[in-house]
């Protein structure tokens, strides 16, 4: 099933014993452009408000009345790590987020998702526990608080996440000139990867919102906010229009 991003956006999150707050944001990684997080505000359930919730704890969806079910509950997220919004998050962060659950990362192996090709998938693998002298390594909930939050700021070289949020308006260059700008996203809900990008081309006349693949796209300048698209803008604007109900007919 495929979704599109703003259709998700402010679905409400609930843990598995209760509410925990609504999506406010995605980060995807800019190699394999799959969701590997969803922004949420919690409100006062954190201190500074914000969680990052891996496609790996959620435990079902439903789109139609914009609620996504989670596999723990809200003591574990209230526990967990918090995020600072405002800042990019580091490799490190990461390695102690995936740590804390227990889950193993999705970096390590071949796949979109580590070993395997979907986030529910990869949660079901458990990794060996570390242990020194016989006790265990895992951290505490104290431990793993203090080094996300010492360490959340730390290796930036290493960060390759992208806010969804952020990165829809980034103009679109085409082969010969400027061709609109990024509107959408169109996500598969089993891999949580944007497979596709919806743009809005209005800016020239007659222009209509239009669905590109991924593929199309050669490179993106993260500094300037542009991404270029091996098409001429002739091609873009000529794009499939987008549609809801040509989504529909690709669920």
């Amino acid at each position: 099933m495929i979704r599109l991003l703003n259709d998700v956006k402010g679905s409400a999150v609930r843990a598995s014993d209760g509410d925990i707050g609504m999506v406010t944001d995605y980060y995807f990684d800019d190699q394999r452009w799959a969701i590997r997080y969803l922004v949420v505000d919690v409100g006062n359930l954190v201190r500074g408000g914000f969680v990052l919730i891996s496609p790996i704890a959620v435990r079902g969806t439903d789109w139609e009345n914009q609620t996504i079910d989670l596999s723990i509950d809200r003591e574990r997220v209230r526990s967990g790590p918090t995020t600072d919004v405002l800042q990019p998050i580091s490799r490190q962060y990461e390695t102690d987020y995936y740590r804390y659950y227990g889950w193993p990362t999705y970096w390590a192996g071949p796949g979109i998702w580590g070993a395997e090709a979907t986030p529910g998938a990869l949660g079901l693998i458990t990794p060996p526990s570390t242990t020194i002298g016989g006790t265990s390594a895992e951290p505490s909930e104290r431990d793993v608080r203090r080094t996300v939050r010492d360490r959340t700021g730390a290796g930036l070289e290493e960060s390759r996440l992208r806010s969804a949020k952020e990165v829809a308006g980034y103009h679109i260059k085409a082969t010969d000139q400027e061709a609109g700008h990024i509107d959408d996203y169109v996500v598969d809900r089993d891999t949580w990867v944007i497979h596709s990008i919806v743009i809005d081309t209005s800016n020239w006349p007659g222009g209509k919102t239009v669905v590109l693949p991924r593929e199309r796209i050669e490179r993106v300048d993260w500094s300037t906010k542009q991404i270029f698209v091996n098409m001429t803008s002739h091609e873009v604007r000529n794009s499939p229009e987008f549609s809801e109900a040509s989504l529909s007919r690709r669920l």
